[in-house]
């Protein structure tokens, strides 16, 4: 007996009834395949024989499964079973048909007789068929006879199963049902164990979402209070005071730094009439300083080459690893930024070449100025300090303005 006919026979044997044993394609692994329908339910399971304990652990924990599906959902009867209408059915009735007979007679003619005709099951010997002639009772009355015949003849089939003799029967013990349950039990558990820890992953992730927004926020509190520190003695940025040694009478004193040029300044008590007129003379010509020769911005600062600087470019540097120092790549460095992480981007020497990798490079650094326009770049917080000073009192000259023409209309 070949393997394909041995495989077949034990599928019809009482304790294999809906369980075969497969191998994985892809996993090459064997395991118990349950398959069992039940009115037109189809109920399907594996269990993996190196994950049960071996192929007779298994088998006993399929057989099992099977038991407790069988013992939840009964099998279809018989009388159902006749019940199902099949796509062939001409009479609307399931088991009656109409057949046409045709014999010769005496004289050699062909004669048709047809028949409605009614199919009734006998469990154990097949069917039995009612015929009832059209020619006799007429043809709806043969076909009432046949349909009727047909549903008296399933009232004695309540109780019997379809196809009982290949229907499975339980097998197993309390035992091996508990073992089922626990089998059955370690999948939830794992889904348990994955949901907690992907819940404890979400709560570390939001908690370090805080810690960061926290953190910036820190920071950036500490850069509202650092734009309001005073930058030097008197409170006012680039200006200084100097008094007489009686402290009588004094200068305010003005310096500031554009593009490598001084700009100073002295505005004596004496010459302005009062201490509060001198300052309020030096803080005029201080913010005219600025409006005439404003600070330099970021993206021209970004492309200096300082004295340190050895790769001709500024941001781009080259990488070297190993004792013999060997240049690995050519890196770009996005200009720093307060509140914002360094960024940089890398290009292999080994992939691109030493020319078209630094070439990449100056061209990402150039990517990276061009983000930043035409941004400010105030060196020191008193420049920024007079900006806002600036920038604040134009606002102020513009709403008055506003407000004063809409008096005028």
């Amino acid at each position: 007996m070949n393997q394909k006919n041995t495989a077949k026979k034990l599928r019809h044997v009482p304790e294999r009834i809906g369980i075969y044993r497969i191998m994985h394609p892809s996993l090459g692994r064997y395991y118990q395949q349950v398959a069992l329908r039940r009115n037109g339910e189809l109920f399907d399971k594996r269990f993996f024989e190196d994950d049960c304990g071996g192929e007779a652990q298994a088998l006993r924990l399929a057989q099992a499964w099977r038991d407790r599906i069988i013992a939840t959902h009964p099998a279809m009867t018989l009388a159902n079973f006749c019940t199902i209408v099949r796509k062939n059915n001409t009479s609307g009735v399931p088991g009656v048909n109409r057949e046409i007979k045709r014999h010769r007679n005496h004289g050699g003619a062909v004669v048709e007789r047809i028949y409605w005709v009614a199919h009734v099951p006998m469990p154990g010997i097949g069917s039995r068929r009612h015929s009832f002639s059209v020619k006799v009772f007429g043809e709806d009355e043969a076909k009432r006879l046949a349909i009727t015949a047909r549903i008296t003849g399933l009232k004695g089939l309540e109780g019997a199963i379809f196809r009982s003799e290949m229907q499975p029967q339980p097998i197993s013990t309390a035992e091996t049902m508990l073992m089922l349950e626990k089998e059955l039990s370690r999948p939830l558990e794992r889904r348990a164990e994955r949901a907690q820890f992907q819940s404890l992953k979400a709560e570390n992730h939001q908690a370090r979402r805080q810690q960061a927004q926290a953190k910036l926020q820190k920071l950036r509190e500490v850069q509202v209070a650092s734009q309001c520190t005073p930058t030097n003695r008197t409170g006012e940025p680039y200006i200084e005071r100097s008094s007489s040694s009686n402290g009588t009478t004094g200068n305010w004193r003005v310096s500031i730094e554009r593009q490598g040029k001084k700009y100073r300044k002295i505005f004596s008590d004496s010459v302005y009439g009062s201490t509060a007129t001198a300052l309020i003379a030096a803080k005029t010509w201080r913010d005219e300083v600025f409006q005439r020769i404003p600070v330099s911005n970021k993206a021209t600062v970004a492309v200096r080459v300082n004295s340190t600087n050895t790769s001709g470019f500024t941001g781009v540097h080259l990488v070297k690893s190993g004792p013999d120092k060997t240049p690995i790549s050519w890196v770009a460095m996005r200009p720093k930024s307060k509140g914002q992480p360094i960024q940089y981007k890398r290009f292999s020497i080994a992939k691109y070449g030493a020319v078209e990798a630094f070439a990449l490079a100056v061209q990402a650094r150039l990517a990276f100025v061009a983000e930043l326009g035409n941004t400010a770049h105030f060196q020191h917080q008193a420049a920024r300090q007079v900006a806002n000073i600036i920038s604040r009192r134009n606002h102020a000259i513009k709403d008055t303005e506003r407000c004063d023409s809409k008096k005028m209309n």
